[in-house]
């Protein structure tokens, strides 16, 4: 069972890093149209990425509950991470802004 956990974590933590890369290369493009594609892609990389734990529940030696479980939440400490992250991006933005530097 703590295979099962920890594969599914990182699966997870994989598929949200990749989700935070589309999302902050369209952050930077400073485009609500790119931000808004690039939150449609996070979401259904985030659907692939449970689908495909179903999918392989009877190929894999993983318990699939567990792996299930554990890879929603390494998708969710990821888009966590994203948002605290660019919230801080904008607070240090806001911070040079009204500074001067």
């Amino acid at each position: 069972m703590i295979v099962s956990i920890v594969a599914g974590l990182l699966f997870g933590l994989a598929v949200a890093g990749v989700n935070t890369a589309v999302v902050r290369h369209a952050l930077k493009k400073n485009s609500s149209g790119a931000l808004a594609g690039a939150m449609a892609f996070r979401m259904l990389l985030d659907v692939l990425a449970l689908g495909a734990v179903y999918l392989t529940r009877n190929v894999l030696p993983l318990r699939f509950e567990p792996t299930l479980i554990a890879t929603a939440a390494g998708l969710s400490a990821g888009l966590i991470t994203l948002s605290v992250l660019s919230s801080r991006q904008r607070a240090d933005d806001r911070r040079h802004q009204a500074g001067g530097e």
